[in-house]
């Protein structure tokens, strides 16, 4: 009896064992699936870790980028807006320009064809000085008293003589010095000198000067302060004077 049970027992025993040993195997097999799958959850883990580094650095590259146009459109507007600027102030220039040129234009019509009289055979002007002027470089000398304009040639608005027609004209200026300076007056066409006066450097001197010149039409004559100090013409009595005429034509 005893010994069947001690056979029972053997048997029971090397199941269990076989048991055991079918079990350790399969631990040994899950082992090796673990540490299978722990390797491959590795290399998963990298290869995220990897894509998101790459991700990264693509978000970086496309911000760069992005400041890199942003930066290039900026400094293109700002260009665009000196080169919009440079334009809007060159038009601005180009227009003030012809303002100038129109009214300069416009000012010398007026006065070589508005002015200018007729042609005409008798002509003669005398304009005289009633108050004393004192004068600066190249300052003209603006005749305030018109005594003789026969032809109306003298523009006494201008202090100009505009010479109506081509021909031989006899052109005279008178000075008086008020203060003790030296005082030169010349008589210029076309802003070119044709005439000179010289008063000497004392109370109320006084000098002249008279021409025979040949003018053409539309020529321009008056008469300017030389250079030198700033001396000042004596206006009483009427001691300067701008006197022409025509003596004949050509």
């Amino acid at each position: 009896m005893v010994k069947q049970k001690l056979t029972v027992q053997y048997d029971e025993n090397q199941t269990m064992k076989q048991r055991i040993l079918l079990i350790a195997e399969e631990n040994v097999e899950l082992k090796e699936r673990v540490n299978k799958i722990s390797d491959e959850n590795r290399n998963v883990k990298n290869i995220v870790k990897q894509l998101l580094e790459e991700r990264d650095a693509t978000d970086c590259e496309t911000s760069v980028e992005n400041n890199r146009n942003k930066e290039a459109k900026l400094h293109r507007t700002e260009f665009e807006n000196i080169v919009l600027e440079r334009h809007l102030r060159n038009k601005m220039m180009k227009n003030v320009n012809n303002d100038v040129s129109n009214h300069f234009s416009k000012q010398k019509r007026l006065l070589l064809s508005s002015n200018t009289p007729p042609t005409t055979s008798k002509l003669a002007f005398s304009v005289s000085l009633t108050h004393n002027l004192q004068l600066g470089q190249h300052q003209v000398v603006e005749y305030d008293k018109v005594n003789t304009n026969i032809g109306n040639a003298y523009d006494i608005r201008h202090a100009h003589f505009i010479v109506p027609t081509r021909g031989v004209y006899l052109l005279s200026i008178t000075a008086m010095n008020l203060k003790v300076e030296h005082l030169y007056l010349e008589m210029v066409k076309n802003a070119e000198k044709i005439a000179i006066v010289y008063v000497g450097q004392d109370y109320y001197n006084m000098g002249s000067e008279t021409i025979v010149h040949l003018l053409d039409k539309g020529d321009v004559v008056w008469v300017r302060h030389l250079n030198g100090g700033t001396p000042t013409l004596y206006g009483g009595d009427e001691f300067n004077t701008f006197t022409g005429a025509l003596l004949f034509e050509i």
